[in-house]
């Protein structure tokens, strides 16, 4: 035992990372080694008799925390804190410390042995971190925020652009070949370009986590024919062979058709994009048990193991050439994934090496409720008109050429339209003339869109449609009955006029 006590105390005594001291129940240093001189500062002479409260901040010792940490070690046995403590010189070093009482008799100490050691770096290093993260946060937003805005700044022009050109269709049916085919390169720019904007807004709805899903039956075989539909004049000019086994059978699926439609599309487009012409795509969709599953598979450049494990990864787009003919902003095998996962599916690549092609696999869970009634998919023909009496709509956006285009398809859909371009003229038109619907834009001077729909809903019963560049913020379903992002296609717009008459819009975003 004698030799086990020397030992002991020899190693207190030269534990240089360690400042152990002997506490005195009145709170006075009675014993101290070398580690406590190199971490205080003050020699064994110096501290001696002194109460430890010397190594506490004098904003501590205001505070009376040196007597309440010997009050709680006199009674639980220890007290332990992380915290600012000083040195003789006066610096503050960052202190893992621990307080133990002496004895066995609660509140009726011997004396106390402190423990401390100089974790400084450790917690500057931790301050470090957390500011550096803080700044990322920062980023993060300021990215996000300029992403929203440059969507809805893009959007505002693009809306007549598009808008124009849907109405120029019917109007040259007749023109020259030259004015058609410029019309053609028009509207498939302006639908490109739009396709990037929602690129661009999906980024912002995923790193919100506000992704939108609006569930309904649906048919596997409908929605996977749709999207080959929309991806098919891709495949047609990279001159790739498609190869389809589609299940005929009625698998039907609780689901958003458009978010899968999208989800399939990107499947079929990331193959045409690295696949070489010549080359093959295959895809299937069927029934596993209780799982509807879609697989595409191509013969193209294939992927490495480490490419597969971050193919969903945002912004990853894999090895491309300069010339980017296929365009993207990489973000749709990661929009795909979430679509997935939302509705409790999963999406999964393989591939077997470079150049041995590459397969993903999508699986839904099956639904199999009552299919609804089909709507005529929108497209890109002139609306129809409007068989019964004219509705009048109240349009409102502040910006003249979003609002005249608009203005134009409505009245060749048969509506009677009223204009006004600030949110204040809205309110005023709206109460005088109670019209059948008002269309709002959101962004809009001296009342913003959704303080008009506030002003609305508390005094009137007029259904409200949002048309806006800017994303739905979380209250939007509780203003508007239907939210549409811009540029929207006639035929959708017309189609949510119509389905408000029969009181089915109530909270849809779009």
């Amino acid at each position: 035992m004698d030799m086990t006590a020397e030992l002991l105390g020899a190693w207190i005594d030269s534990a240089r990372d360690y400042a152990i001291l002997l506490v005195d129940p009145q709170g006075r240093v009675s014993s101290w080694n070398v580690g406590a001189e190199r971490i205080l500062g003050y020699a064994e002479d110096e501290a001696l008799g002194q109460p430890i409260s010397i190594f506490f901040t004098p904003e501590d010792r205001e505070r009376g925390v040196p007597k309440r940490e010997m009050e709680r070690a006199a009674s639980n046995g220890r007290a332990s804190d992380d915290r600012w403590h000083i040195r003789k010189d006066g610096s503050r070093f960052w202190c893992s410390g621990v307080l133990m009482r002496i004895g066995s008799e609660p509140g009726a100490p011997d004396g106390y042995v402190k423990v401390m050691r100089d974790l400084t770096e450790r917690k500057l290093l931790e301050e470090r971190l957390r500011a550096r993260t803080e700044e990322l946060l920062a980023a993060d937003r300021r990215r996000n925020e300029f992403l929203a805005m440059l969507s809805h700044e893009l959007r505002n022009p693009l809306a007549p652009i598009l808008t124009s050109a849907y109405l120029l269709r019917s109007m040259l049916a007749n023109a020259d070949p030259i004015v058609r085919e410029a019309r053609d390169m028009i509207e498939r720019q302006a639908i490109r370009l739009k396709g990037l904007m929602d690129g661009l807004t999906d980024v912002v709805r995923m790193t919100l986590q506000r992704i939108e899903i609006e569930r309904k039956p649906v048919a596997l075989a409908e929605v996977v024919g749709r999207a080959i539909a929309s991806v098919r004049p891709a495949i047609d000019r990279r001159g790739l062979d498609l190869i389809e086994a589609i299940d005929p059978g009625p698998i039907v699926l609780s689901a958003d058709p458009l978010r899968i439609e999208q989800t399939i599309s990107a499947l079929l487009s990331n193959a045409v994009r690295f696949t070489e012409p010549g080359g093959r795509i295959t895809i299937t969709a069927g029934r596993d048990a209780d799982l509807a599953v879609v697989r595409v598979h191509d013969t193209g450049i294939g992927m490495t193991p480490e490419l597969a494990g971050r193919i969903f990864e945002m912004f990853e787009q894999g090895e491309q050439g300069l010339a980017r003919s296929e365009g993207g902003l990489g973000i749709g095998l990661t929009l795909a994934r979430t679509v997935a996962q939302l509705h409790g599916g999963t999406l999964t690549a393989q591939s077997e090496g470079p150049g041995r092609g590459s397969e993903f696999v999508l699986r839904l869970p099956i639904d199999n409720s009552p299919l609804e009634t089909p709507e005529s998919t929108p497209g890109h023909s002139t609306p129809e008109r409007e068989d019964t009496r004219r509705l009048r709509i109240l349009l409102v956006d502040d910006n003249h050429d979003a609002a005249r285009s608009a203005e134009l398809v409505l009245q060749q859909a048969g509506y009677q339209v009223v204009l006004a371009h600030d949110g204040a003229k809205a309110v005023e038109l709206a109460l005088s003339l109670r019209p059948d619907v008002a269309i709002l834009d959101v962004g809009l001077p001296i009342l913003d869109g959704y303080a008009v729909a506030r002003e609305l809903r508390q005094r009137t019963r007029i259904p409200l449609v949002a048309l806006s560049g800017y994303l739905p913020e979380t209250t939007t379903g509780l203003l508007f009955d239907a939210y549409l992002v811009k540029p929207v296609e006639p035929d959708e717009l017309v189609r949510v006029l119509r389905s408000l008459r029969t009181g089915q819009s109530r909270g849809s975003l779009r």
